[in-house]
């Protein structure tokens, strides 16, 4: 998934990504608590800049396509047999939404 960086991240290595860059977020089954970003994007030559990690469940704090959320949420999406991913979709508990973003609870490391 696409989306326009809307605060500046800066990075332990000590790198720091400015608004307005065009980043490209993926998140590996495998491993939905961790989310890769990929920035300097150059798709005249096919290929791509930096990569770095960062907690999914963070994304909300740097991208307006995510939502934040609590401790309340997660709970309530523990009871409930649906609850939001992380772009907000109604998705499974242990589910994917369309853009490839996982549920809450997976995000969360709780599934």
């Amino acid at each position: 998934m696409k989306a326009i960086l809307k605060h500046s991240i800066t990075f332990k290595d000590g790198e720091t990504w400015t608004p307005g860059q065009t980043i490209i977020i993926t998140i590996n089954q495998d491993r939905p608590t961790v989310a890769q970003l990929i920035s300097n994007i150059n798709t005249d030559y096919g290929n791509y800049g930096n990569y770095k990690k960062v907690r999914s469940a963070h994304l909300y704090k740097w991208f307006n396509e995510f939502i934040k959320f609590n401790m309340d949420d997660l709970e309530e999406a523990v009871c409930d047999g649906s609850c939001p991913s992380l772009t907000g979709d109604n998705v499974e508990p242990d589910g994917w939404d369309c853009k490839g973003m996982p549920s809450i609870l997976l995000a969360a490391g709780i599934m």
